[in-house]
C-alpha cells in the first residue's frame, strides 16, 4: 500500500536583521514536501519511521551551520498540528488534522502582519526538482518539496484586504502565488470539496492563483484539448478578431498571408496552427523588416524609388564581395558559417574554429528584468551550443542600455527626464532597477552555468532630440531597454554544418527527433509576438520566459559528451515561438510526425497549446539515427538530464503533431513547412530623410567658455555618467574566470580595473600553444543623432572604428581576418524617418566594412524599439501633452568583431606601465574636433544639434596605422594603447592613467602648428571621432618615429603629454594650466556611478571599505620561493614512471562546472584523469568501487543549483546514502589516496568531515557573488609541510582567481576558546603588507584570520575556496607585477606559476 504524506519545517538565516522583531527585513522559509512510501516497514533500514523519515528530510537544511531549523514558526501563527506531518491519502483524516481546510486561512492570518508567498502548485519550480533529486538519493520517494518565504507585511491582514503584490520582497506574479501551498494542494487533491471563499489573498493582478489547480478532472482534461479548435480563418476579420484577443501583433500582411493559407489548404486553421503562425512568424523570429522591399519617398518631387537591396543583401554584401575577390585570387576566406545557422564561425587553428553568437533580449527585460536577462543569456547560450552538429560555450559579453538614471557627481537635472515622469506613467521598472536586476539575471545564469563574461558596455539616455523641427521633433530614451548578450564559444572541424538529412525507412535506421532538458512550463506564452511590437503599460508578464540555469548546465554537459562523435546529425535551440517553431525549423524540409506526449511536463495540466507554444527554456532538439538511441539515452542518465524521442522524420515536407496522452486521435498541427517557413510574402518599408538645412547648422564653438575650471567640471561630470564611468559593480559580481580558459577579461593593471579593450579566449589549456579568439566591442547610439551627410551615417562610423581601435591592440592575424555580429536596435516599422536612418546606418556599415576588408557574418536585429505611455490620471493640469506619447529607445548599433590570435601574449593593455614614457595621440579622421552625439553634446542637452556632417575616413591611413601599430606591439614598442571613444581624448588619458596608478602632464602645446591649433578646447579634448592613445618608452620613442615616418609618414600623430612618478593628473593649455588633480581625487568621480549602483546590490559596509582601500598588486608582495622556482625549473624533467598509471576521478555533481580547467591541470600534472558524475556513481550501487582511484577531485559549480544551499544537497547525497557513504569513508580511510575541494567541493569537504578541524563556509560578508583577483600566501606550518600539494610553495605569495558567493570560512570551535583549527589554515588572504587579513576586499569574503583554505592534519587532503586551477598558466593570470623581472615565470618552464607546482607535487608523492 502506497501511504503519501505532507511533511512540513521551518527555517531561517541566522544573521542580525532577523534578530530585529517586527522588522520587515526578516523573513523565514516554511519548505513543504509531499513524499510517499509503499510501506514503512518495507523502507530502507535507516528509515524505520515517519519521524526518522522527517529527520532525513530536514538533513540537506541542517547541515548549513547558518539555517536555523524549527519545526514551529518564529514568526508565530502556526496552521499545523503537532506531528509536523499529515497523511494525504483520506480527507477525512486531513479535516481530523487541519478541521475546515475552507477556514484555513481564517486561522492562518487573522489579524496578522505575516503574510507567507512561493510557487503556485500549478507550477513545479527547479527548486523543487533538484531538492527531489537529492532526497532520491537518499532513498525517500519525494513527489513535491516547495520553499515558500513568510515574511512580515507593512499592514495587517484580515478578511477585507487585497495584497499589494509590489510590497513583497522578489515576488513574481506569474510563477507565484499568495495563496497557501496546503489550500492549493487541498483543492487539486478534493477538488469537489472546495469553495469559492477558500482564499482572500488573492488580488486583482493575480485572480488566477489557482485556476489551473482547481478545475474538475472533467474542465481539466477540456482544457488540456485547448488547440484543438477550429478558427473561421477564410475570412480575415475572424482571423483580426483572434489577433486582438490574444495580442498576436499581426499586421493586415500577416492576416491576409494566413487567409490565403487556409484558403489554400482548404480548411479552417486551429487554434494552436494560428496561435502558432503568430510566434514563428513574427517578426522577432522572421525579421521581415530585413527582408523587405524598401520605398524612398522623395519630398523634392513627392515621387518614390523602390531601392535594389534590402536591408539584409546590404549586411551581407562585404562578405559576399570579399570572397568572390579572394576567390579569384585563389585565397580562401576564412568565414565558414554565416547567416546560416545559430552561431557564426571562422576558421582557427589546429581543428578549433571560433564561434560567435550576439542577441539581444530587451522586451521581456523591460518587463521582468532579471528573468528576462536570464532567459536572454540562456537562449543566446543554446544558439552557440546549435551551430552544426554541436558547438561549446567559452565566455560572453554583456552589455545594458537604460533610460537616464540621473546619476552624476553634481545632480545636473535631465529636463525631459522630469518632464516624462511628471507627465506620463512611469514605466514597469526604473533604468536604475532594470541595470541593477538584468545585470544580475546576466551574471547570476552565466556564474551557474560556467560562461564567464568579459566584456561589455553601458549607455544611458533621455532626451528630447530635434527639438527645433516639429516633423522631426522626438524624444529618445531607452524605456524600453536594450539587454545585450553575445556569446564566443568553439566548434570542431567535422562538426560546423548540419547533416543531410536522409531517412532510409528501415526498421531499426531511421532518423528520430529528439529533445533534451528541463520540463514544459505554460510561461512565454506568446513572446514572440510581444517582442514584435513596442512597449506599453499592458501587462505582458507571462510572455517573458523563466530560466533554470542548472538544468541549462545539465544541457551543456550532455552536449559535450558528443563532441567527438557524429551521432548528432542537427540541433536548434527551442527559443521564440518554443516547440513548436524549434521542431517545425530542424524539420525543414523533409517533414515529420511528432507526438508531443513525450515531453516531460512541469504543470501536468498544461494544454496542448501551451505545450506546443510556450516558451518554457533549457530546451534542444536534435536528430539522431535511431541506433544510436541506446547511448544517447545512457548520457542522458549520466547527466541526470531529461532525454526523450518526440517524433520521426517522414519525408513528406509536413509538419504533423499529435499528442498520444490525449484521448483525441486528431492532430491539431498539419501543416506544409515550405508555405509556411520559405514561401512567405515579402512585405514593405517606407522610409524617408530628414533634410536639414545647412543654415540650422549649430556652431559647438560658442558654448566654449573660456574659464580655467570649466574644462574640469565638465570632465568630472561626464566621468561620472554611468557610460563613461567604472563598470566594476558589473565586473565584480561574475565570474571571470571559470573554464580556465580567459586570457583578457574586463579588468587591466594593479588595480584591477573595467578597462580593457578587447577580451581573449584561448582554445586549449597549454601553456605553450597559444591561439585563440580575440573579440571587441563598436556601440553606439547618440552618434546616429548627429544630421548626416546624403546617404552617410555618424553612427556607423562611430561603431565600425570604435570596434577596430578596440581589438587594435591585440595580436591577430590580420584586418581583414575580422568578422562581426552586427546588432541592429532601432524603430523602423512605424516611422519612416527612423527607418531611413537605419537604411543609412546600413548602406554605410556595408560600404566601410567593404573598404576596410572585413565582413559581417551574422547578427540580430530588434525593430520595435519604442514604448507607448499614457498621460498620468492624476495630472489635472490644462497644458497642452498629449494624452498617449511614443518614446523612441535611441537608434543603436553593437558590432561585435571576432578574429584569431597566434600568440595571445602578444598585446598591450590601456593601463600605463611607466613613469618615463610618452604619450601620442594619433586621430584616425581627416578633421578631428566633432561633438555631435558625444558626451559633452549631452552634457550641454545639445545632442542633435550639433550639425557637423559626417566624419569623413581615410580607409588607406587606417589600414597602414593598423599594420604599423600591430608591428610596433610585437616589437616591444609600444607599451600600452587606448581607444578613445564616449567621454574623447581627455577621459582616455585619464583612464590609462587610472589603469596603471600612474601621473600624466598633459599638454597641447605640440599642437600649434598644427591642424589641431584653431580648436577650443572642448572640441580637442572631449571630441569622440575615432583615434588612439599610445604610450611609448621614452627610451623606444627614437625607433618609434623612425619606424612611423617609414611606414605612415603621411599619417600626422601628435605627443599630447608625458608620465610623472608624482601621482597627478595635470593639464596645461595654451600656455594656461586648466587644472592639477590627483589621480584618486578624480578616478573617484569615474566611480562614482558604480559605487552608486553597488548601494542596490551589496552590503554598505564593504562599499565602504571598498571605496577607501586601493587594492594594488606590486611586485613587492608577490614572491617565489628559490626552491619553488627550483620546482618549476625541474618539471619538464621530471619522467613519469613506465607502466605506472594513477588516476584521479574528476567528481562533479549536477550544476558542477569546474570541471574542465580541473582535468586539464591534472592531466598536465601526468595523471590520468576520469570525468564522473554523482550519478554514474549511484547508479552502479553495490557495484561501485573505487580501489584504482589515488585521487578524488571535488570541482567548483552550483551543485544541485545550491539547493537549498551551496554543496548541501551534495553532500546530502553522499552522506545519507549508506553504499557511497561506505565507499568513500573507505577511500579516506587508504593511506595511498589524497583529494582536493576548491569552492563548491570545499564546501563539500566541510560538511564529509574529511578536514579533522570544525568549520563551516558562510555567505560572503559582501552578500553577494565576490569575482576577484586576490593574494594568498602559504604559511610555514608544520600540516603545510606535511602536505601532497603545498609543501614546496611554502612561503610563496601569488594571486589566484576567487569566484564565490558562500566562501567565508568560520571555525565553530572558535567560540569555545579552541584555537586548533590555526594549524588547518593552509592558505590564507594578504594584504599589502604580506600579512593574513580580514578587510575587504583583500579578503573577499571575511573570512576568519584571512583563511583560503584548510588542509588535513596528514596532509592528504586540501579544502581551498579560490581557484588554482584556473591560473597554473601564466596566460591565465589577469595581471602579472613580475612580468618583466628576472621572475619572468616565462624563464621558468615555459609559463607555469606556482599553482601548478601543488598538482605536480601530488603527482610526485603518488610515485613514492
Amino acid at each position: 500500500m502506497t501511504s503519501t504524506y505532507l511533511s512540513y519545517f521551518y527555517y531561517h538565516i541566522d544573521d542580525d536583521k532577523y534578530k530585529v522583531p517586527s522588522s520587515y527585513e526578516r523573513e523565514e522559509y516554511v519548505v513543504y514536501i509531499v513524499w510517499e512510501i509503499n510501506n514503512v516497514n518495507n523502507c530502507r533500514p535507516e528509515i524505520l519511521a515517519i519521524k526518522n523519515i522527517e529527520e532525513i528530510l530536514q538533513l540537506p537544511f541542517k547541515l548549513n551551520k547558518e539555517f536555523i531549523v524549527t519545526n514551529k514558526s518564529k514568526l508565530g501563527h502556526n496552521v499545523y498540528n503537532e506531528n509536523n506531518y499529515i497523511s494525504l491519502n483520506n480527507s477525512d483524516i486531513i479535516r481530523n488534522v487541519l478541521g475546515d481546510y475552507v477556514k484555513l486561512f481564517n486561522s492562518y492570518n487573522k489579524s496578522s502582519n505575516v503574510i507567507e508567498y512561493g510557487p503556485k502548485y500549478s507550477m513545479e519550480t527547479s527548486w523543487s526538482s533538484n531538492l527531489k533529486s537529492i532526497y532520491s538519493r537518499m532513498g525517500i520517494k519525494v513527489i513535491r518539496a516547495e520553499k515558500y518565504t513568510r515574511c512580515y507585511y507593512p499592514v495587517k491582514i484580515n478578511t477585507h484586504n487585497k495584497i499589494n503584490i509590489k510590497l513583497l520582497k522578489n515576488y513574481d506574479p506569474i510563477t507565484q502565488q499568495t495563496e497557501l501551498f496546503t489550500d492549493s494542494l487541498f483543492k487539486y487533491l478534493f477538488p469537489l470539496n472546495q469553495s469559492s471563499n477558500s482564499s482572500n489573498l488573492s488580488n486583482s493582478s493575480n485572480s488566477s492563483n489557482s485556476s489551473n489547480s482547481s478545475n474538475s478532472s472533467n474542465s481539466s482534461n477540456n482544457n488540456k484539448l485547448d488547440g484543438y479548435q477550429t478558427i473561421p480563418t477564410n475570412t480575415e476579420e475572424s482571423i483580426k478578431e483572434f489577433n486582438n484577443q490574444y495580442k498576436l501583433a499581426l499586421d493586415n500582411d500577416d492576416i491576409k498571408w494566413i487567409k490565403d493559407l487556409s484558403d489554400k489548404l482548404d480548411r479552417n486553421l486551429t487554434k494552436v496552427e494560428l496561435f502558432d503562425l503568430a510566434q514563428s512568424n513574427s517578426e522577432h523570429s522572421r525579421h521581415w523588416v530585413f527582408n523587405s522591399k524598401l520605398i524612398l519617398e522623395n519630398d523634392s518631387n513627392n515621387d518614390e524609388i523602390e531601392l535594389e537591396n534590402t536591408l539584409f543583401s546590404l549586411v551581407k554584401l562585404p562578405l559576399k564581395y570579399k570572397k568572390n575577390m579572394e576567390e579569384k585570387r585563389g585565397i580562401t576566406d576564412n568565414s565558414l558559417v554565416a547567416f546560416s545557422d545559430n552561431s557564426s564561425a571562422i576558421k582557427g587553428f589546429n581543428g578549433i574554429n571560433p564561434t560567435l553568437t550576439a542577441e539581444t533580449h530587451n522586451f521581456p527585460t523591460g518587463i521582468a528584468p532579471f528573468q528576462g536577462a536570464t532567459t536572454g543569456v540562456g537562449g543566446r547560450i543554446r544558439d552557440n551550443l546549435a551551430i552544426g552538429t554541436g558547438g561549446d560555450i567559452t565566455a560572453s559579453l554583456a552589455g545594458y542600455c537604460v533610460e537616464d538614471i540621473g546619476i552624476n557627481s553634481v545632480n545636473i537635472e535631465n529636463k525631459c527626464l522630469q518632464f516624462l515622469n511628471d507627465n506620463y506613467s512611469k514605466p514597469l521598472h526604473s533604468g536604475r532597477h532594470i541595470l541593477t536586476e538584468a545585470s544580475n539575471g546576466s551574471s547570476d545564469y552565466g556564474n551557474k552555468v560556467g560562461e564567464a563574461i568579459i566584456g561589455g558596455f553601458v549607455r544611458t539616455f533621455t532626451g528630447e532630440v530635434y527639438g527645433d523641427n516639429e516633423e522631426y521633433k522626438r524624444i529618445y530614451s531607452f524605456r524600453k531597454p536594450i539587454m545585450f548578450t553575445a556569446g564566443i564559444g568553439t566548434v570542431l572541424d567535422g562538426k560546423e554544418f548540419k547533416k543531410e538529412l536522409i531517412n532510409d525507412n528501415h526498421d531499426t535506421n531511421y532518423l528520430v527527433v529528439c529533445q533534451v532538458g528541463g520540463p514544459a512550463y505554460p510561461i512565454g506564452m506568446g513572446g514572440g509576438s510581444s517582442s514584435s511590437v513596442g512597449q506599453d503599460d499592458g501587462d505582458y508578464q507571462n510572455a517573458v520566459q523563466r530560466g533554470d540555469p542548472e538544468m541549462a548546465t545539465r544541457v551543456v554537459n550532455f552536449l559535450r559528451n558528443f563532441k567527438d562523435s557524429d551521432i548528432i546529425l542537427s540541433i536548434h535551440d527551442q527559443g521564440a515561438g518554443g516547440c513548436g517553431n524549434v521542431v517545425k525549423e530542424i524539420l525543414e524540409p523533409v517533414g515529420g510526425d511528432i507526438d508531443i506526449g513525450n515531453i516531460p511536463l512541469g504543470n501536468k495540466d498544461m494544454s496542448f497549446l501551451e505545450i506546443w507554444c510556450s516558451e518554457y527554456q533549457e530546451q534542444m532538439t536534435f536528430i539522431i539515427n535511431n541506433k544510436d538511441w541506446d547511448f544517447v539515452e545512457r548520457i542522458g542518465k549520466k547527466e541526470n538530464v531529461p532525454v526523450y524521442k518526440v517524433g520521426v522524420v517522414n519525408n513528406t515536407g509536413i509538419a504533423k503533431v499529435s499528442n498520444s496522452n490525449l484521448d483525441s486521435e486528431m492532430s491539431p498541427i498539419n501543416l506544409p513547412l515550405k508555405d509556411i517557413l520559405s514561401n512567405v510574402p515579402q512585405k514593405t518599408l517606407r522610409i524617408k530623410e530628414r533634410n536639414f538645412p545647412i543654415s540650422s547648422s549649430f556652431k559647438c564653438e560658442s558654448y566654449n567658455e573660456s574659464k580655467s575650471s570649466d574644462l574640469y567640471n565638465k570632465l568630472i561630470n561626464i566621468l561620472s555618467t554611468p557610460t563613461v564611468g567604472s563598470k566594476k559593480f558589473l565586473t565584480n559580481k561574475v565570474d571571470r574566470s571559470v573554464s580556465g580558459l580567459i586570457v583578457q577579461q574586463q579588468c587591466v593593471g594593479p588595480l584591477q580595473l573595467p578597462l580593457s579593450n578587447y577580451s581573449i579566449t584561448a582554445h586549449t589549456h597549454s601553456p605553450t600553444e597559444r591561439y585563440g579568439t580575440v573579440s571587441s566591442i563598436g556601440e553606439g547610439s547618440t552618434a546616429g543623432f548627429i544630421p548626416n551627410k546624403k546617404g552617410h551615417s555618424n553612427l556607423a562610423y562611430k561603431v565600425v572604428m570604435e570596434m577596430i581601435t578596440n581589438i587594435m591592440g591585440a595580436n591577430i592575424t590580420g584586418l581583414s581576418d575580422i568578422k562581426c555580429s552586427a546588432n541592429w536596435m532601432w524603430s523602423p516599422k512605424n516611422d519612416k524617418y527612423e527607418a531611413y536612418s537605419m537604411y543609412s546606418a546600413m548602406k554605410t556599415l556595408s560600404d566601410l566594412c567593404y573598404q576596410l576588408g572585413i565582413a559581417i557574418d551574422g547578427g540580430k536585429d530588434s525593430v520595435s524599439m519604442y514604448s507607448s505611455v499614457s498621460k498620468n490620471k492624476n495630472d489635472k493640469t490644462n497644458d497642452n501633452t498629449n494624452d498617449k506619447l511614443t518614446i523612441f529607445s535611441p537608434p543603436t548599433l553593437v558590432l561585435t568583431g571576432y578574429v584569431m590570435t597566434n600568440d595571445f601574449n602578444i598585446r598591450v593593455t590601456p593601463d600605463l606601465k611607466h613613469t618615463d614614457s610618452t604619450l601620442i595621440f594619433i586621430p584616425l579622421i581627416k578633421k578631428w574636433g566633432s561633438l555631435g552625439g558625444s558626451s559633452y553634446s549631452h552634457l550641454i542637452n545639445m545632442v542633435g544639434k550639433m550639425n557637423d556632417y559626417s566624419e569623413q575616413l581615410d580607409i588607406n591611413k587606417i589600414k597602414s596605422v593598423f599594420n604599423i601599430i600591430q608591428t610596433l606591439i610585437k616589437e616591444n614598442c609600444i607599451s600600452s594603447l587606448h581607444d578613445i571613444s564616449d567621454g574623447g581624448l581627455i577621459t582616455t588619458l585619464s583612464e590609462m592613467s587610472f589603469g596603471g596608478d600612474i601621473g600624466i602632464k598633459l599638454t597641447d602645446s605640440n599642437l600649434y602648428n598644427s591642424d589641431l591649433s584653431e580648436l577650443s578646447e572642448n572640441q580637442l579634448w572631449f571630441c569622440e571621432s575615432p583615434g588612439i592613445v599610445i604610450e611609448v618608452a621614452n627610451n623606444m620613442l627614437d625607433y618609434f618615429n623612425i619606424r612611423w615616418k617609414t611606414e605612415c609618414v603621411s599619417i600626422p600623430n601628435y605627443i599630447i603629454g608625458h608620465t610623472s612618478k608624482n601621482k597627478e593628473i595635470s593639464l596645461l593649455s595654451k600656455s594656461r594650466n586648466l587644472f592639477k588633480v590627483s589621480i584618486k581625487v578624480l578616478k573617484e568621480y569615474w566611480e562614482y556611478p558604480s559605487d552608486y549602483m553597488e548601494q542596490f546590490q551589496t552590503n554598505m559596509d564593504t562599499l565602504n571599505q571598498d571605496m577607501e582601500h586601493q587594492y594594488k598588486h606590486t611586485k613587492e608582495i608577490y614572491n617565489i620561493t628559490d626552491k619553488c622556482k627550483k620546482y618549476l625549473n625541474t618539471i619538464s624533467e621530471n619522467v613519469k614512471p613506465e607502466n605506472v598509471e594513477h588516476n584521479v576521478m574528476i567528481l562533479r555533481d549536477v550544476g558542477g562546472n569546474g570541471h574542465r580547467e580541473m582535468i586539464a591541470v591534472f592531466q598536465q600534472a601526468g595523471f590520468k584523469t576520469d570525468d564522473i558524475t554523482m550519478s554514474e556513481l549511484l547508479n552502479m550501487g553495490d557495484d561501485l568501487s573505487l580501489e584504482k582511484y589515488r585521487g578524488i577531485v571535488f570541482v567548483g559549480g552550483f551543485s544541485n543549483g545550491d539547493v537549498p544551499s551551496a554543496a548541501v544537497g551534495w553532500a546530502s547525497s553522499i552522506l545519507g546514502n549508506s553504499i557511497l557513504k561506505k565507499k568513500f569513508n573507505q577511500f579516506k580511510e587508504r593511506e595511498d589516496t589524497f583529494s582536493l575541494g576548491v569552492c563548491n567541493g570545499c564546501q563539500l569537504l566541510s560538511y564529509l568531515g574529511w578536514i579533522d578541524t570544525d568549520f563551516s563556509l558562510r555567505r560572503n560578508i559582501s552578500g553577494r557573488f565576490e569575482s576577484r583577483w586576490n593574494l594568498i600566501k602559504i604559511p610555514d606550518t608544520e600540516i603545510n609541510r606535511k602536505s601532497v600539494f603545498l609543501e614546496p610553495i611554502i612561503g610563496c605569495s601569488w594571486g589566484i582567481w576567487s569566484a564565490h558567493g558562500e566562501g567565508r570560512f568560520v571555525f565553530e570551535d572558535e567560540k569555545y576558546g579552541n584555537t586548533s583549527h590555526h594549524n588547518h589554515i593552509s592558505a590564507q588572504y594578504i594584504d599589502k603588507k604580506g600579512s593574513g587579513t580580514m578587510s575587504y576586499p583583500e579578503n573577499p569574503n571575511g573570512s576568519q584570520y584571512g583563511s583560503a583554505a584548510v588542509s588535513s592534519s596528514d596532509g592528504r587532503h586540501l579544502a581551498i575556496m579560490p581557484h588554482p586551477e584556473r591560473c597554473f598558466i601564466e596566460w591565465q593570470m589577469p595581471y602579472n607585477p613580475i612580468k618583466n623581472s628576472k621572475n619572468n615565470l616565462n624563464n621558468l618552464n615555459n609559463g607555469y606559476t606556482p599553482w601548478f607546482v601543488m598538482f605536480s607535487n601530488v603527482y610526485n608523492w603518488c610515485n613514492q
